[in-house]
């Protein structure tokens, strides 16, 4: 019964590292954006 409980966990932390790679990932694209956008915002009249 411990074995099977330990490899439920093991199957959720996998799933959990994909979800926060993919979150991460999308951070580290969206970084560049936004980091991008102050200067087009800056440079587009108000």
């Amino acid at each position: 019964m411990g074995i099977q409980q330990n490899h439920h966990h093991h199957r959720d932390r996998p799933r959990r590292s994909t979800s926060f790679k993919l979150r991460g990932l999308r951070l580290r694209s969206l970084k560049p954006t936004t980091s991008e956008l102050p200067v087009v915002s800056l440079e587009l009249p108000r």
